[in-house]
C-alpha cells in the first residue's frame, strides 16, 4: 500500500506543473555515533544516512509538500543493538506503514520513509491541511505534556500522523484551530481544538482533546515579565485517562531570556501527576505512552550560545527531581559553508542504579549535513 500511495501522492503534486510552482531541494545527513551497547557494556561505532527529497508544489491557492527520506542503517553491531531494534519495530500510528525496507544485510540495511505528505489551501482567514503531517501542539520548549499528536521516530525527529487541520483566524491575535487524525482502517484516532488569542498582554489558549482514551481539558500562556525581557510560559491539564481508569494533571512551568552577548536560557518545571513520587514505584509501562517519563517531577534547561556566525554550542539537561538522575545533551556546531554543517554531541547519563536515566546509556554523535 505505501508504494502505490506515494506514488499516488507524487502524481498529484506534479500534476499540471506547466501552469505551477515546483521547488525540488535536497537535505543529506550523516550521523556518526559511538555508543555503550547495554547488555555486554562496550562501545560499537554506528552510521547513519539520510538523504530527503523535498518537494513543494504551489498551484494558485493549492500548497503542496512531499517528503521523502532514503535511510542507510550501517554497522553489524548497530544492526544488532537495542536501539536499531526500538527503530525497526516502532509503530506508527497510521492506516499504513511509512516505510519500506529495499534491502537489509548483518551490516547495513536500507529503506524509503514517507516523511511528509499534504496539501493546504489557504485564503484570507483560513487554513486547511490535510494529509501527513506535523500537529504541534502546547508551548513547552523541553516538555509538551499537551503534545499527543506527535511521535518522536528515529534520531528524534518528529512523525507525521495522518490527518486534517482546519484554522480560522478570528483577527490578526487569535483563531480557532481544529484537528483529527487517523489511525489503522482510516478510523478516527484523536480529536479536538485549540482557541487561542491575545488579552491583557498575554497569549491565551484553551484545549480540549478527546480519543478512545482519553479525553484531555488543557490551556496554555504566554507573556512577558513586565519589561525585564524574560518570557514565561504555562501549558497542562487535567488527564481523564480511560485505559488506566485514573485522572491525573501535568503540566509545564517556564522561562526563558535572551542575553545580549548571544546568549539563550531556557528553565523549566514539568509535573507529571502519572509518574512516582519513588523510583521503586516506578511504572515502567509509562515509556509506551506518549511523552512517557517515570518520575513525578522534573526541571530542565536548555542553554544556546552563538560565538560568532560560523560556530555555535547548546546544552539541555532533564534533572530528575525524585531519584537525582540527569540526563544531558552537550552540543557543538560549524558551518562550513552556506550549505552544509557539522556538529558534535555527547548524550549523557548520571544517575544511580534503578533511577529513571542511569538507564540509558552515553552516546557520541558526528553529524554532517549538507543541503543542495
Amino acid at each position: 500500500m505505501f508504494k502505490q500511495l506515494y506514488w499516488l501522492i507524487l502524481l498529484i503534486l506534479l500534476f499540471n506543473t506547466s501552469m505551477a510552482n515546483v521547488e525540488i531541494d535536497f537535505a543529506n545527513t550523516h550521523i556518526t555515533y559511538l555508543k555503550k551497547n547495554t547488555t555486554d557494556l562496550y562501545y560499537y561505532l554506528a552510521d547513519y544516512n539520510k538523504l530527503r527529497t523535498n518537494v513543494f508544489h504551489t498551484w494558485g491557492p493549492l500548497k503542496n509538500t512531499l517528503m521523502v527520506d532514503w535511510e542507510n542503517f550501517m554497522g553489524k553491531d548497530y544492526l544488532n543493538s537495542a536501539s536499531y531494534t526500538a527503530i525497526k519495530n516502532a509503530t506508527f500510528n497510521l492506516p499504513f506503514t511509512p516505510y519500506r525496507y529495499l534491502y537489509q544485510s548483518d551490516t547495513v540495511a536500507g529503506r524509503v520513509f514517507l516523511h511528509r505528505a499534504y496539501t493546504e489551501i489557504q485564503n484570507q482567514n483560513n487554513t486547511l491541511a490535510i494529509g501527513l503531517q506535523s500537529m504541534p501542539m502546547g508551548v513547552g520548549r523541553i516538555w509538551a505534556p499537551l503534545d499527543v499528536f506527535n511521535l518522536f521516530s528515529s534520531y528524534h525527529e518528529i512523525a507525521g500522523v495522518l490527518g486534517i487541520k482546519y484554522t480560522h483566524y478570528l483577527n490578526d491575535l487569535s483563531f480557532v484551530k481544529l484537528v483529527t487524525n487517523f489511525k489503522e482502517e482510516f478510523k478516527v484516532d484523536k480529536y479536538g481544538g485549540l482557541c487561542k488569542t491575545h488579552v491583557w498582554g498575554s497569549d491565551m489558549g484553551l484545549t480540549l482533546l478527546n480519543s478512545e482514551n482519553f479525553m484531555i481539558i488543557g490551556g496554555e500562556i504566554e507573556a512577558n515579565l513586565l519589561d525585564t525581557g524574560i518570557e514565561v510560559r504555562a501549558e497542562g491539564g487535567r488527564f481523564d485517562d480511560k485505559t488506566r481508569d485514573s485522572k491525573y494533571i501535568k503540566y509545564i512551568l517556564g522561562a526563558d531570556y535572551a542575553f545580549p552577548n548571544m546568549v539563550t536560557l531556557a528553565i523549566e518545571y514539568f509535573f507529571n501527576g502519572l509518574g512516582g513520587d519513588n523510583y521503586h514505584d516506578y511504572d515502567t509501562n509509562l515509556w509506551s505512552d506518549d511523552n512517557g517519563y517515570l518520575a513525578k517531577h522534573y526541571l530542565g534547561s536548555s542553554l544556546g550560545y552563538v560565538y560568532n556566525p560560523l560556530i555555535n554550542f547548546s546544552n539541555t539537561n532533564m534533572v530528575n527531581l525524585v531519584d537525582g538522575s540527569v540526563y544531558s545533551a552537550i552540543s557543538a556546531g560549524y558551518s562550513l559553508n552556506d550549505n552544509a554543517s557539522v556538529d558534535l554531541t555527547a548524550v549523557l547519563f548520571y544517575g544511580q542504579e534503578g533511577s529513571e536515566f542511569k538507564l540509558y546509556s552515553n552516546s557520541y554523535y558526528l553529524r554532517w549535513s549538507n543541503y543542495f
